[in-house]
Order: structure tokens, then sequence, then C-alpha cells
């Protein structure tokens, strides 16, 4: 089990709780430094992101390792990026990039190994509190409008779609099945593609 907060990213043994590893290194130099976003494990790796408050935000990825332990934040650390962190989104790790949104709607696509920034685009002109999401070579991103941008899989910034719905979006996309539920203050909406 894998969970960050304030400076560190920490990983458990479930079955009784005994620390694993410990890594330092997302500490922000700010009185409203923190971190809100969970960390994302994926492809052997795990990236964790602090506040982008003020542009003092960073993303690390650890690639732990099955036999790690200890204080892994020199050792383990793959790559620290320290720009357009999000505050409240997780990013998602979608066939090796690692996709990002900051609560300002600015939108970043990394590569997951390298840390390598490959696009970094403004999605929204308003806050983002959902995490993106992806499937079938799409990545989404919702904005608290309503809005929801679909993009293109990959290393260039490609807009494939457009939605909305209407009322306040805090909640992230949730993907089953081929369709795509996103939940409002009062009310779901599901959707899917037509048959033909």
């Amino acid at each position: 089990m894998v969970v960050s907060g304030a400076d560190h990213v920490n990983a458990y043994e479930p079955s009784s709780g005994r620390q694993l590893w410990i890594s330092s290194g997302l500490d922000i130099p700010h009185k409203a430094g923190r971190s809100i976003a969970s960390p994302t494990a994926a492809q052997g790796m795990v990236f964790a992101t602090s506040s982008g408050y003020g542009g003092l935000g960073k993303v690390i990825g650890l690639d732990p390792g099955k036999e790690a332990s200890g204080d892994i934040t020199a050792s383990r650390r793959s790559w620290l990026y320290k720009q357009h962190s999000p505050d409240c989104p997780t990013p998602v790790c979608y066939r090796g990039r690692l996709y990002l949104v900051r609560d300002n709607g600015v939108g970043s696509c990394l590569d997951a190994r390298t840390g390598e920034l490959k696009w970094r685009e403004r999605i929204f002109r308003g806050d983002v509190k959902a995490s993106p999401v992806a499937a079938d070579g799409r990545v989404y991103f919702t904005a608290m409008s309503g809005d929801t941008i679909t993009l293109e899989a990959g290393d260039e910034f490609k807009i494939v779609g457009k939605g909305k719905v209407p009322g306040q979006i805090i909640a992230t996309p949730a993907l089953v099945d081929g369709t795509i539920y996103i939940r409002g203050k009062d009310r779901l909406w599901a959707f899917r593609k037509s048959a033909k």
C-alpha cells in the first residue's frame, strides 16, 4: 500500500502495517505546501505530486522494485519534475505516459520512465478538481464547469472530443465496460458509444 502526504511517499505491508520504504522530496517551501493528490502506480513505478501552489510544486517518479526498503529518496528516484504539478487531481499513467492537469486547467504529458516533458497546454480556462482518466487510446479531462475534453493518448496534444454536462463536477469520472460515468452534485450521467 502506497500513500503520500506532506514531504513523503511511504509504502506499507497491508497485512501488518509495517513500513517497507519511504521517500522524501515533495516538500514545498510555502505555508500552503501540501499533498492532496494520491500517488499513482504503473509499470513498476510510483508517481507522487505536491501542490503546484505558487509554481513550487513537484512531481517525482520512483522505481522502487520489489526489494526496496528503508529510505529510497536517493537510490530509487528516477526523475523530478518541478513545474506545473497539480494540487487536487491525481495523475494517470497510460501507455508509458503520465498525464497531469493543474487545478488551473493547464495539462502536461510526461514520459513515465524519464520525466521528459512531451507537451504542456492549457486545456481549460477554469478550475479542475477531477483527476484525468484513460482508456481505449483516449485521455479524458473534466473541469468543475462540467466540460470534458478528450485527447488522443500520445506525445502530441490532439483534441478528439468535447462535451459538457450541467452543474459543478468535482468527482473523477469512472470508466467501466465502455461507459463513462460523470457524477455531479445532484445527478449521475452515463455516456456510451451508440450501437450501429
